[in-house]
Formats: structure tokens, C-alpha cells, sequence
């Protein structure tokens, strides 16, 4: 499976190939049949069928629409229609968990302006759901930025997720073109929050390729540790179709090393780089190495 971005096809290394199994048909199966949203599908993730063979997916709460117009994301942005079904979601995921023995659950969803607290009493609800389970899973979320609501990001830590990722994405300097609607300074307080309730451990991910500088990505990264994260990941900007960004460099698996070295050396907990790396993916090791520093 080759993406392709604008008219240049990608570089060897960042071409996804992996065969179909009887085990990504049954996950495929199971979320055609129960409509269960996940990022993996809405967002086109080179991974997808990597971690589905593993049996593992990022569950897509808050319906599959997004509010906001970021220009690297495929999650449809026609808007939210309305979509307030998040009791069928909860009950989807609890039955994945039980189907396929799930150990480790990720959520996240869509950027949700239009209801008062952005979604984050969904997300409260459904985490402490599943760890009410017989068997509960560690549980990671993904979260948005709440337009900045500081009760509606209170409530999620709160809930004590073992991992709560908000993720950077791109340089402050980009942001405006990159991220619309998000504030830098916004999103580093998220995770010095997470970082202050002492509970749940901070991550973040950056994708590589829309214009920054190395010095850029470096500073930015600096900040997101000095604000708590402990986790980070790093990933190749992958231009999904053509209504995404066009893609101004690919990394070189060389580069990608140097950025891993320097995670390492500004103090991450867990330093996860690569052209195919995305904030959910290899969630349940990264979280065991950061446990083990």
C-alpha cells in the first residue's frame, strides 16, 4: 500500500506493505458491523493495518466529524451533524474489549467546539467504565484542546487514565497555518496540568515535514518536557489525499535517529522516532519504558 502526496510518490521507507490476515478481517468486521469509529479509518493511518493484526485500534469518540479545519488531518470536517450517540460508544468499546481481550485501550476523537465542555464528560465516563470492567485495560487518551476550558481538562485527569496525550503536532511558528484554532501555549498547559495531578503520564507527538527547522523541532520539543511530558513520539507528515498539505520534506531514516538522540538526551521518559511513528502507535510499550525509568 504506496500513499502518494501531490504528484510525488513516497520515498521507500515510508511505504506501508503488510498482507490482509483473518485477523484484520475480524477487526474490520467488527467495526463495519457495529459502526464503531476509530482514528485509524477516519484519519487514513499507514498503521492501521499493523495494529489491527495485533488486534489493536485507537477508538474514535465524539462521532466522526470535526469542528475545526486543521490542514494535515483526513478526519471529515463537513461538521458534527449532530452526533450524540457517545452511550452506543461507550458500549462498543466495552464490547471490544471483552471481544478481542484488549489490555491496553487508546481513545480519542475529533475536535468537538460545539458542545459546552468540548466532550470531556464523555471521555470521564467512558474511562472510569472501563475500569470498572472484571478485567479492566490500561486506558490512554488523546485528547483536544477544550477551547482551553480548564474544568472540562480537569475532569479528564481527574478520571486517571494511565496516559493522557495531547499532542503538539507542529512548531509554534506554523501553528497559525497548521493548526487553526489551536494555541500554542494553550496545548503546553494541558500537559503541565496532566503533569501537576500526578496521576496520569503526559505524552505528545509532533509530525515532521511541514516546513519546520530541526532547531525548531528541537526548542519545541525542550518545552513540551519542560512542561511534564514524559512520552514523545515523532512522525513523517504523510499527505492522505489531496485536501491535506502537501508534504515540503521527507525525513531520512538518519534524521529520524538524530531526533530519537535528542529526545533522549532533553530527558523523555520514553522517545518513540520514526517515519511511520504516530502518537498511538506502540502506546503500550512506550508507556512500559517510561514506567521503567
Amino acid at each position: 500500500m504506496a500513499f502518494e502526496s501531490g504528484n510525488r510518490t513516497h520515498p521507500d521507507w515510508v511505504k506501508v506493505r503488510y498482507r490482509q490476515s483473518s485477523t484484520i478481517d475480524e477487526v474490520e468486521s467488527f467495526l463495519f458491523t457495529n459502526k464503531v469509529n476509530t482514528v485509524c479509518s477516519s484519519a487514513l493511518c499507514p498503521n492501521r493495518g499493523e495494529c489491527f493484526n495485533q488486534r489493536a485500534m485507537t477508538f474514535l469518540l465524539l462521532g466522526p466529524h470535526c469542528t475545526r479545519r486543521c490542514g494535515f488531518c483526513s478526519v471529515d470536517k463537513s461538521g458534527p451533524a449532530g452526533y450524540s450517540d457517545f452511550e452506543k460508544d461507550a458500549e462498543n468499546i466495552r464490547t471490544a474489549v471483552r471481544k478481542f481481550k484488549l489490555r491496553y485501550v487508546t481513545l480519542t476523537s475529533p475536535t468537538r467546539d460545539d458542545i459546552p465542555d468540548g466532550g470531556a464528560s464523555v471521555y470521564s465516563d467512558i474511562i472510569q467504565k472501563l475500569h470498572t470492567l472484571d478485567n479492566p485495560p490500561m486506558v490512554e487518551v488523546l485528547v483536544p484542546d477544550f477551547s482551553g476550558n480548564r474544568k472540562a481538562i480537569d475532569l479528564v485527569i481527574r478520571s486517571n487514565p494511565e496516559v493522557l496525550a495531547h499532542n503538539l503536532e507542529t512548531v509554534p511558528r506554523l501553528y497559525y497555518r497548521i493548526r487553526k484554532g489551536a494555541d500554542w501555549s494553550r496545548s503546553l498547559e494541558i500537559i503541565k496540568r496532566t503533569a501537576d495531578g500526578g496521576n496520569s503520564v503526559p505524552k505528545s507527538a509532533f509530525i515532521v515535514g511541514l516546513g519546520e527547522t530541526l532547531d525548531e523541532l528541537f526548542s519545541a520539543m525542550r518545552s513540551a518536557h519542560e512542561s511534564g511530558c514524559e512520552i514523545m513520539v515523532v512522525g513523517q507528515y504523510l499527505r492522505s489525499t489531496k485536501n491535506q498539505l502537501p508534504v515540503v520534506k521527507y525525513y531520512s531514516p538518519d534524521e529520524f535517529a538524530a531526533i530519537e538522540k535528542e529526545g533522549r538526551e532533553i530527558g523523555f521518559k520514553a522517545m518513540l522516532s520514526g517515519p511511520l511513528y504516530r502518537s498511538s502507535y506502540l502506546a503500550e510499550q512506550a508507556l512500559k519504558t517510561a514506567r521503567r525509568m
